[in-house]
């Protein structure tokens, strides 16, 4: 005669090897390819146009806010809105506080952005309010154009 106590001790005996693979698939979660909010943070440094003679410029990113520091006299605290799907992509970088005079309180720059073999692109117009440029300026770059080639130099987050 065959009671149930047999058939509940294999049961028991099987129970975590049916369960293990279970818990090592809940268990590694797949990681989420970081947004491109996520992949500027940081702080990043380069020179305008790429001239190594022109004064180093340093740009660090947190969250949506995006400060510019180049000397005493040209710094900028902004905050700026992503817009991913232009080709290429641009932001939207609205002036918050600046160096004195602080006529530029409130402007709003559209500047392109790229993100390429860790090397942070920027371009636009140098007059407020401006389109941004169809495509990225190649040095030699003249008129109020701006480009901006900056290496990450740290990672927030």
């Amino acid at each position: 005669m065959i009671t149930g106590r047999p058939r509940a001790c294999a049961f028991a005996r099987l129970l975590p090897c049916l369960l293990l693979p279970l818990q090592l698939g809940c268990s590694s979660k797949p990681v989420a390819p970081k947004s491109m909010l996520d992949r500027l943070q940081g702080t990043w440094e380069g020179t305008l146009n790429g001239d190594a003679s022109s004064p180093k410029c340093i740009i660090t990113i947190a969250g949506d806010s995006l400060r510019f520091y180049r000397d005493p006299k040209f710094w900028f605290d902004t905050t700026f809105t992503l817009q991913e799907d232009t080709q290429p992509k641009q932001m939207h970088v609205t002036i918050r506080k600046c160096a004195p005079p602080e006529d530029s309180i409130g402007a709003v720059m559209h500047v392109l952005f790229k993100l390429e073999n860790e090397i942070l692109t920027l371009a636009g117009e140098q007059a407020s309010g401006e389109e941004a440029p169809e495509e990225f300026p190649v040095p030699p770059i003249s008129g109020s154009a701006y480009r901006y080639d900056l290496r990450r130099v740290s990672s927030e987050g």
